[in-house]
């Protein structure tokens, strides 16, 4: 008699069948962008200033708003933290952290064009978002084909469990 709780899943982490993990350089990037989310999120909390000094802007009278997107930023870092050690089930934050690297330089660059920002700021918009658009996306991507892998052998699993109580039944049946 098989029970369900014999039963072995096949996780991304612990299947040998197949890939069912990502490859080591996602790991890596997620890893690179949550460490430095962290610290481009702190120092736009703490060295605002500096960074308004460096880039040749005049600072705003109320800091808050820099620093709530300092704290987003560290936030996202965390996530992307998360993300590196359980990709497939937290795969969705990839998907929040590509849109927001691909909304915030839009945005930024509309500043940039109408004088509101420096030029000076496009490098910065190159290494901190638009580079990982491309591999946020790839990452995204296979998490959710492992998943779709993963559910389907669960259901097979399921199905042949269901198989075999079927059978058990029938045997019973006929004992008796």
């Amino acid at each position: 008699m098989t029970d369900s709780s014999e039963i072995k899943l096949h996780t991304p982490s612990s299947s040998k069948e197949g890939r069912r993990f990502i490859e080591p350089w996602m790991v890596k990037v997620l890893t690179f962008a949550g460490w430095y989310n962290i610290v481009a999120g702190l120092s736009m909390m703490i060295l605002y200033h500096e960074g308004f000094k460096m880039l040749g802007v005049t600072k705003p009278e109320m800091n808050l708003p820099i620093q709530l997107v300092g704290m987003l930023v560290a936030v996202f870092g965390v996530g992307y933290l998360i993300a590196a050690k359980k990709p497939v089930e937290n795969r969705n934050i990839l998907l929040l952290g590509f849109f927001s690297k691909l909304f915030g330089p839009l945005l930024a660059m509309s500043y940039i064009v109408s004088g509101q920002l420096p030029v000076a700021m496009i490098p910065i918009l190159i290494f901190a978002d638009i580079a990982y658009l491309a591999p946020f996306w790839m990452i995204y991507r296979e998490c959710g084909r492992i998943a779709d892998a993963t559910e389907i052998d669960l259901v097979l699993q399921q199905t042949d469990v269901d198989t075999s109580h079927q059978a058990e039944s029938s045997n019973q049946q006929r004992v008796a």
